[in-house]
């Protein structure tokens, strides 16, 4: 979900953060007017491929390094067998409302 309010003020408006969302939403609505050969041409062309990184010359690998390894080992996750996210029933408290003129209570 998208935060649509906070509630701690903000001090100014976040300009950037706009236009990245509008340049996204004008992106996706421009690709879905293209023809199928016109999209995987797109991502051909503007898509992010770690091989062409190597051919440039840059260090492309999927190897963890030594030391991240290490780190992680000092943290060690629990295996859990449950959801990680737990659903808890609690009331949502809304503000009291005078009774309306015809409400039996």
């Amino acid at each position: 979900m998208i935060p649509i309010q906070d509630s701690v003020p903000s001090r100014s408006v976040p300009v950037v953060t706009r236009t990245l969302i509008l340049i996204n939403v004008v992106v996706f609505f421009f690709e879905l007017g293209l023809p199928r050969e016109a999209v995987e041409q797109m991502f051909y062309l503007f898509g992010l491929v770690p091989a062409r990184f190597g051919e440039l010359g840059l260090r492309v690998g999927s190897d963890m390094p030594e030391n991240v390894m290490r780190l992680m080992q000092l943290y060690p996750q629990p295996i859990r067998r449950q959801p990680s996210v737990e659903y808890l029933p609690i009331p949502y408290r809304t503000a009291r409302r005078s009774p309306r003129a015809g409400d039996s209570a």
